[in-house]
């Protein structure tokens, strides 16, 4: 048997930066799968990238610090499935991508992600106080408004405002909880219809590697996502018309229904 070790790391060389999260989760769920198919194991490695200090490193995994990680991007997903069939036995691999599934994730599959998604004892002091100040049968609103916004000025969008007005607030009340990696919009909604938001400043984590990047971001990021997973019902939107891989890993991975918010005719 031979190992591929899929690794999260802070940059790349054959894009301009790694993945984001959910992006990652995407493409373990199809090496989840590429596993089953040709019989290797698969470890899931965060010890280079800065979540290993908020999530468990579950799979032992070791290394020479100038080993070949083998990124599959974009176009290069195809190469992906013919490198794996020609590894050779007792051998090991490093490869990075964000290939998407060739089918929906099974039980299995959930299984396997969820083990690796295990938050340190620091993030779970973090997520007990914030559960604790949201309760219990929450909804969730993930907007997506782009990297170009993060930290930065924003707008309001029709659509989300009359999302909330007419399905929304109707539906779950006070029990709204808004994710976004933009803080305008968080405080904008919650001014207007009196949806919770957490004081944070979630990021994009393919992004670990530049200098504007904050302390605090992967934290920030992980308690959004975790938080998202405790919900009842997700409600995404996105400037991005594949949506948010951040937000729909989350429903796949914990089963929780999402509902895309698109403009009503």
């Amino acid at each position: 048997m031979y190992y591929l070790i899929h690794t999260y790391r802070t940059s790349c060389k054959t894009v301009e930066q790694p993945p984001g999260f959910g992006d990652f989760l995407r493409g373990s769920a199809a090496l989840y799968q590429l596993s089953k198919k040709y019989g290797f194991n698969l470890k899931i490695d965060f010890s280079c990238h800065p979540l290993s200090q908020y999530l468990e490193q579950t799979d032992s995994v070791a290394y020479d610090d100038n080993a070949e990680v083998h990124e599959f991007f974009n176009q290069n997903n195809a190469a992906l499935e013919p490198f794996i069939s020609t590894l050779p036995e007792n051998s090991q691999s490093l490869v990075t991508t964000h290939c998407v599934p060739v089918s929906g994730i099974d039980e299995g599959c959930r299984r396997f992600l969820k083990k690796r998604l295990s938050p340190t004892r620091q993030l779970q002091t973090t997520l007990k106080d914030v559960m604790n100040q949201l309760g219990r049968d929450y909804c969730v609103v993930h907007l997506r408004m782009g990297d170009h916004s993060i930290g930065g000025g924003c707008s309001a969008v029709p659509a989300v405002d009359t999302w909330f007005r007419d399905i929304i607030v109707p539906e779950w009340g006070d029990r709204i909880l808004v994710l976004s990696d933009n803080s305008w919009i968080k405080e904008h909604l919650s001014e207007r219809f009196g949806s919770m938001f957490i004081l944070n400043t979630p990021v994009h984590l393919g992004q670990c590697g530049t200098l504007e990047f904050p302390r605090t971001g992967v934290r920030d990021s992980m308690v959004d996502f975790f938080t998202m997973s405790k919900a009842q019902k997700i409600y995404q939107y996105s400037v991005y018309p594949w949506g948010s891989g951040f937000s729909d890993m989350c429903t796949q991975i914990y089963r929780i229904p999402l509902i895309k918010i698109i403009p009503m005719v």
